[in-house]
């Protein structure tokens, strides 16, 4: 048999008090995925990784071979579960179905939108907010903006908390809980996958694009949302709910500030 086309479907399930809810749901052209003709999905990059090395399925289409797995260590998914990409304690299912001459097509279509925005200043002597806010222009463009005046500079030293939570009777976390040195892992975004992921949802619209020391007042300038729901809908896919982007600010060992972003996926 010469295994020609092929559609897989992958999906990371967690259980929630007894429920099941899945955290990702993606199908792909593994054929062209292999075979470098579509844009690479970081999350189905990272679940291969998990078994590519102990694996025949490592190469580009056709396949006219028996698949096979063979003794993937406990080890590596500890690292790619713990280090690598840093999921919340719990129980997992890993699912996948193998499609293979299907022609079935079909669209999805989803949208993500931002509901409130909440900033606190936990030191009002080191730090305090100017603005932080929501503004809809009108009903095609939305966006955030925040800006913290700080009053004791330069700061050298600077760790990140980032939690992505998700709504099930109440906001529980989901995924990612991950404490960072922000300095050091702006000197090399590549250390951490998980970080630069966050990181790059308001980058590019903020002056918190360099590493320390912070000489001046922090600020996000009208961060879309389309933005946000290109990368929270293509760059890496989110199930549809509602979510908390919950982050700790900690300089010179002391929790300065909190910001807490909600928004709803449907």
């Amino acid at each position: 048999m010469h295994f020609l086309g092929s559609r897989v479907n992958v999906g990371l399930v967690k259980r929630f008090g007894g429920l099941k809810t899945t955290l990702y749901n993606l199908t792909i052209d593994g054929c062209k995925l292999v075979n470098g003709e579509t844009k690479p999905n970081p999350i189905i990059t990272y679940i291969y990784g998990f078994y590519k090395v102990y694996s025949n399925l490592n190469h580009s289409c056709p396949y006219d071979h028996d698949i096979m797995m063979e003794k993937i260590p406990a080890t590596v998914l500890d690292t790619q579960f713990a280090e690598m990409l840093p999921f919340a304690r719990g129980e997992y299912i890993f699912q996948t179905h193998w499609i293979h001459h299907n022609n079935n097509k079909a669209t999805v279509t989803s949208k993500m939108e931002f509901t409130n925005i909440k900033c606190t200043s936990l030191d009002t002597e080191f730090d305090d907010f100017e603005y932080c806010l929501l503004k809809s222009v009108n009903r095609t463009y939305k966006y955030m903006s925040l800006k913290v005046n700080l009053y004791k500079t330069p700061i050298n030293f600077v760790k990140v908390n980032f939690a992505l939570l998700k709504r099930f009777n109440g906001y529980k976390p989901f995924l990612y809980n991950i404490s960072v040195d922000a300095c050091k892992v702006l000197k090399n975004p590549k250390s951490n996958p998980i970080f630069g992921y966050f990181h790059s949802l308001f980058r590019s619209y903020s002056n918190m694009n360099h590493t320390c020391p912070f000489n001046e007042d922090l600020i996000v300038d009208k961060l879309s949302v389309d933005f946000i729901n290109h990368k929270f809908t293509q760059v890496l896919a989110f199930p549809p709910g509602d979510y908390l982007f919950h982050s700790k600010w900690i300089a010179n060992n002391k929790n300065r500030a909190e910001v807490n972003v909600y928004a709803t996926l449907s």
